[in-house]
């Protein structure tokens, strides 16, 4: 595993789960508590030479189920307890580079959040096909917490691909 440059990290939060907003947003007040009404799907990347870790999510920028998306790096810290899916996999340093040149181009060209064709599951699941990685069969399930079986069974598929045995 010589040529594994980032380790790609999938969590996945189940609706209902407590959230504490990072910044004002709509109503909210930074420091505000609520719970997620649908869940979400957010991503880090730790480069193994440099100990660097990203943090990329994306969101609705008025809490809305359509309009304005925004990349955010602050879901690791905002969504309170153990997600419900670690799902860890293996990139090298190419692939690892190209899933976060895929968030940083989201973030400078952000595009509009659509709960049902364009949300934080749709984003995740991009940021991997950047990266070569095949998640599920499609864009991914409404739900956050439906993607579970998918993500779960390409990160034990990648890690044997990659594992020398």
């Amino acid at each position: 595993m010589s040529n594994i440059g980032f380790i790609g990290v999938v969590n996945i939060e189940r609706r209902e789960k407590i959230y504490v907003y990072q910044e004002d947003k709509a109503s909210y007040k930074k420091g505000d508590i609520s719970k997620s009404a649908a869940g979400h799907m957010h991503v880090k990347f730790v480069n193994l030479s440099t100990g660097e870790v990203q943090n990329f999510g994306f969101e609705s920028s008025y809490i809305e189920a359509f309009g304005d998306g925004q990349v955010v790096h602050h879901d690791s810290e905002a969504y309170i307890g153990k997600p419900d899916l670690i799902s860890p996999f293996a990139l090298d340093y190419e692939n690892g580079n190209n899933a976060i040149k895929y968030w940083e181009n989201l973030e400078e060209f952000p595009n509009d959040y659509n709960l049902f064709i364009d949300s934080c599951i749709d984003k995740v699941i991009e940021s991997f096909r950047a990266a070569n990685v095949k998640i599920g069969t499609g864009d991914g399930e409404l739900v956050s917490s439906w993607n579970i079986p998918f993500f779960d069974a390409a990160s034990k598929k990648d890690w044997q691909k990659k594992a020398k045995i």
